[in-house]
């Protein structure tokens, strides 16, 4: 093999790492809607499922950043080396990829925001509910002959 193959040989491989995290980033983003769906209509157990696998598709776009060299040595090396047309490509998938992780933190955070406003109201609705047995509770107790006391 020659220098000149194995260096086109390694621009390939790494035209298909970017595009697969691309690829990985872009599942990312349609599943951020699943997700929604999911925390709006209260349906937790399923939303754990989802989170599960949603998991998975992060830790392969992880594994990405534990390349040794790392992808981002391995661009700024191989772009000024690649064809055109080659360079041009990274550059897309490079720039969709940062573009939809972008769009995935903004869409993550509010779906947390989501998360916490919901726990806040279950909270409420649960204390209103503590209320009411006390309060039936006291009424119970003054029906049988004691005294009612609301302080308690």
């Amino acid at each position: 093999m020659t220098a000149s193959t194995i260096r086109q040989e390694r621009h390939q491989e790494l035209v298909k790492i970017l595009q697969r995290r691309q690829h990985y980033a872009q599942t990312l983003v349609e599943l951020i809607q699943e997700q929604d769906s999911l925390i709006q209509s209260g349906e937790y157990a399923s939303l754990l499922d989802f989170l599960a696998r949603k998991q998975a598709l992060i830790d392969a776009l992880l594994g990405y950043s534990q390349l040794t060299p790392s992808l981002h040595d391995r661009w700024q090396t191989a772009r000024g080396e690649m064809p055109e047309d080659m360079r041009l490509r990274c550059e897309d998938y490079l720039s969709r990829t940062e573009a939809d992780l972008a769009f995935l933190l903004q869409e993550e955070e509010r779906c947390s925001n989501d998360l916490q406003q919901q726990h806040h109201q279950t909270q409420q609705q649960l204390e209103q509910v503590s209320q009411g047995l006390a309060l039936q509770g006291a009424y119970y107790e003054n029906e049988t002959g004691g005294t009612l006391d609301l302080n308690s």
